[in-house]
């Protein structure tokens, strides 16, 4: 059997993305989508720490625009986000609750 985490896709639970990102604006609902994407392609980690810098360059946005993002994602509950030194780190809870399981 091959091994599966290979694979060139992602599964995207529709109902639970729709569910929970409905409330977003356009910008921070691909946000969360390209942070989605960076966790899956590095194993489907639960977390990720991203330099503030290159998370600018990830959203190709301004510093204003990304503290705008964020305070978006924490306020709807969308991710759990640490801010620290520079750096931002999201927790997927998707991701946690299936590693979990695993």
């Amino acid at each position: 059997m091959s091994n599966k985490k290979n694979l060139p896709n992602i599964p995207i639970y529709i109902g639970d993305w729709e569910r929970d990102c409905n409330v977003l604006s356009l910008e921070a609902e691909a946000a969360w989508m390209r942070v989605i994407f960076k966790m899956w392609t590095k194993g489907k980690q639960n977390t990720i720490k991203i330099p503030a810098k290159s998370l600018q360059n990830l959203w190709r946005c301004s510093k204003e625009q990304v503290q705008d993002i964020l305070n978006e994602l924490t306020y709807n509950e969308i991710a759990e986000i640490q801010v620290s030194e520079g750096f931002i780190e999201f927790g997927c809870r998707r991701f946690m609750k299936e590693n979990e399981l695993s």
